[in-house]
């Protein structure tokens, strides 16, 4: 299931190459269930593995990878801060790469649905809550000038040519 989770987000960062479960935290099993300093870790696990041995083997793999992966970063990362930016420029790197991947992914997703939602309003001359639709694009997407266009014209059409005509005018400065 963690594979399964993650894949989508190994693909954007280029890490993918069809066995992502091997590479992930908890892909190579361990063969004994380490002492964790946790004690509710260890009593969680112990109850996993009371139950069914090997799914506690996969837990413990997971959190022996994942205690791995903090001693790592925790080497980078100042005290109650961000990491070296020396140590961390290719993370850095790869987050924005993400982060842009993320803001875009969501931009086209929402700006289709409202898209639909307008034309949807707009066929059924429903114009009061196609303003709705507008004015919530513009509220996620201030910058796209097309649903400034639009807003105007549906207000214009609702007969508030002043509204109409202060969105067209947003758009042009």
């Amino acid at each position: 299931a963690y594979g399964q989770y993650s894949r989508l987000s190994s693909e954007w960062l280029s890490l993918s190459d069809g066995n992502v479960d091997k590479k992930l935290m908890g892909g190579i099993k361990l063969k004994s269930v380490p002492d964790f300093p946790s004690k509710s870790l260890n009593d969680a696990i112990s109850i996993i593995a009371s139950r069914n041995d090997k799914r506690a083997l996969e837990v413990a793999s997971f959190y022996n990878d994942l205690q791995m992966s903090i001693k790592n970063v925790s080497k980078i990362i100042k005290p109650y801060g961000y990491g070296n930016a020396k140590k961390n420029k290719l993370l850095r790197a790869h987050l924005f790469k993400v982060k842009n991947k993320l803001i875009n992914y969501k931009y086209a997703k929402f700006n289709k649905l409202f898209k639909l939602e307008f034309k949807i309003f707009i066929g059924a001359g429903d114009l009061k809550n196609a303003a709705k639709i507008c004015n919530k694009a513009l509220n996620m997407f201030p910058g796209y000038y097309r649903w400034w266009q639009k807003c105007g014209q549906v207000y214009i059409w609702m007969g508030n040519t002043e509204t109409g005509l202060n969105f067209y005018y947003r758009d042009f400065m």
